[in-house]
């Protein structure tokens, strides 16, 4: 679907309605399980297939078959949504990715269970998460319970894991008696930018830094600031997030030393293409975007020194920017021009070492209604 998407805007077909709503995970492909797979020791308690039927809005869905469940006992499914386990040791090519889940947003689901179900069955969503120790802890949201023949949807906001990167989203099956049957997976959902802050855990690890994209000469996770950040030449950049982050406020404190260039970057869609709030040469405040070349869209003096923090702002609402520094608002303007529409959030430092603790973003989007669920006993555990 992204492949047609690209070639709609190449001109070279029609556009292509993404299924059921343009849900993330929608199963609308014959034999596709997109990245779901059992887990653990409950894996000889589950089969996947992708089925006709027991969808709402589209054709197809996943079909959970389930053996055995007893008291005690237990089924899981997930997926990944960052850097798993096997892939985090050292190499000569280290893999960089930022999660696609975050806390602060909305995970979405719609669950039907086959009308031969024996029981009725209690779901419950889980996060996995990278600890301190870079293993991974599960944390579960509300449960919710299916009888024979029912179909649910249901929602769960993300919480906040303390700046730890969330590696899995899954399922867990349990059953107070024997029971076994069939649940069918619709969707699974989550869309726009989160709310939340981008930190070092207070537990240590390493993979909450490995969760950004590192375009700097040297990005050091050892000093005091969470984000030690030097490049010697050109531009450098240290990203988060994805093109499907759309409206949002980004901030952050950021203290430079010798640096010709710094501030903020958001809408990013790759080393040239952003907009950017920055402090640089001659005392001046700029608002630029880059794309195709670097365009200046708003400037005005602005005194600042090496070794001082300033806050930066960066609010994008459409076509419109708003940009402040320590909570001045500084430029709001509307780019008429070739706007970005979307895209991550960056450091950002032309020749120079910049540092800061925490970066916040918030979504721009609004709430999002949340069907009434049970909530689900507060558990934890490390990942099998």
């Amino acid at each position: 679907y992204e492949i047609c998407r690209i070639a709609d805007e190449l001109k070279q077909v029609g556009p292509i309605q993404n299924p059921k709503r343009e849900a993330r995970f929608h199963f609308e492909l014959p034999g596709a399980l997109q990245g779901f797979e059992a887990e653990g020791d409950g894996s000889s308690l589950t089969t996947l297939r992708n089925v006709p039927g027991h969808s709402k809005d589209g054709r197809r869905s996943l079909a959970w078959e389930f053996h055995h469940l007893a008291k005690g006992s237990w089924a899981r499914i997930s997926t990944p949504t960052f850097i798993p386990p096997d892939a985090t040791g050292i190499s000569h090519y280290t893999l960089m990715a930022c999660p696609t889940l975050y806390p602060g947003q909305l995970v979405r689901t719609r669950w039907e269970a086959d009308p031969a179900n024996s029981r009725p069955v209690r779901v419950s969503p889980f996060i996995a998460f990278y600890n301190g120790q870079d293993q991974l802890t599960r944390r579960y949201g509300p449960d919710l319970t299916i009888n024979p023949g029912g179909s649910s949807e249901a929602a769960w906001p993300i919480e906040e894991t303390g700046g730890a990167p969330i590696a899995r989203l899954g399922f867990e099956l349990a059953s107070a008696l024997r029971n076994g049957g069939t649940l069918y997976l619709d969707y699974v959902d989550w869309k726009g930018a989160p709310t939340t802050i981008f930190r070092r855990p207070e537990t240590g690890g390493s993979m909450w830094h490995r969760a950004w994209i590192d375009a700097f000469d040297k990005a050091d996770a050892r000093q005091a600031a969470a984000f030690h950040l030097c490049q010697g030449r050109g531009t450098g950049l240290f990203i988060q997030g994805s093109r499907d982050w759309k409206d949002y406020r980004v901030e952050a404190a950021i203290t430079p030393r010798l640096a010709k260039s710094f501030g903020l970057a958001a809408r990013l869609q790759g080393l040239l293409r952003y907009y950017a709030l920055l402090l640089g040469p001659g005392q001046r405040l700029q608002l630029v975007r880059s794309c195709d070349g670097v365009q200046v869209l708003a400037e005005r003096p602005f005194e600042w020194r090496w070794e001082r923090p300033y806050k930066f702002g960066l609010k994008v609402t459409g076509a419109k920017l708003a940009g402040s520094v320590n909570d001045e608002v500084a430029f709001k303007l509307e780019d008429t021009g070739a706007p970005l529409a979307s895209g991550g959030v960056a450091f950002i430092c032309e020749e120079g070492l910049i540092m800061s603790d925490r970066l916040e973003i918030a979504s721009g989007m609004a709430p999002q209604r949340m069907p009434q669920t049970k909530r689900g006993r507060r558990r934890g555990g490390v990942s099998s």
